[in-house]
């Protein structure tokens, strides 16, 4: 595959996951952030030390990233809601819209986990993808050639196998389709659902009955 197959691949997929947000998950789509300019791209692949693949640097063009729930200025309370149908909670789920429930890091926050969470020894990594409602203590992160992989709190780092153009696209099939699509291990489990109020996207692994059960009780619905 060529850069600019890369980066055509990549955006073809993204615009076709942003397309059915815009038309089924409105709350999802208005959290994201406007787009990164080549200065800030710049910025970070310095600080990283490793340029982005293409692909990826074409995405932060396009957005810099998910904005948290704690953006939200009419967010009523001062903790963690105890109700996870509270609007806040409904607003931190939605913010997890890719495969896998991880949010998009947006550039500032990759280059803070990338500081924090990568032992230097393995070579850089840009964490590109992170559980936000589990405070990013697990994602996923790319390497310079676009392969995916993960890492979690106390945990090695591990090579999932597929490149970022591969989730992506699968992502954009199972939001058109009925096939499930490349959750947390690389394996093909994860379903789409949309939240209480109808506009929020979040996927869950189909192999943890007991989350999906959960967050269903809370009134998410498969999409």
């Amino acid at each position: 595959m060529t850069e600019a197959d890369g980066v055509e691949q990549v955006t073809a997929a993204w615009a076709r996951i942003e397309q059915w947000l815009s038309e089924h998950a409105s709350l999802t789509r208005r959290m994201l952030r406007p787009p990164a300019d080549e200065r800030a791209i710049r910025d970070a692949e310095d600080r990283i030390g490793v340029a982005f693949p293409p692909g990826l640097r074409a995405l932060y063009a396009s957005h810099d990233g998910i904005n948290e729930a704690g953006h939200y200025a009419d967010y009523p309370h001062e903790t963690v809601p105890p109700d996870p149908a509270d609007p806040y909670w409904v607003h931190e789920n939605a913010s997890c819209f890719l495969p896998g429930g991880f949010g998009w890091l947006p550039l500032g926050a990759a280059v803070g986990t990338a500081g924090s969470a990568f032992d230097p020894g393995v070579g850089p990594r840009i964490p590109f993808l992170a559980d936000l409602t589990d405070a990013c203590m697990y994602g996923i992160w790319v390497d310079g050639d676009g392969n995916l992989g993960t890492w979690g709190d106390a945990m090695p780092l591990q090579d999932l196998g597929f490149t970022l153009t591969q989730y992506l696209t699968s992502a954009a099939d199972a939001l058109e389709g009925d096939e499930p699509a490349i959750g947390r291990e690389g394996i093909e489990d994860a379903r789409p659902f949309i939240s209480p109020t109808g506009d929020g996207l979040r996927w869950l692994d189909q192999d943890a009955p007991e989350i999906i059960d959960d967050h269903e009780a809370d009134g998410w619905r498969p999409a």
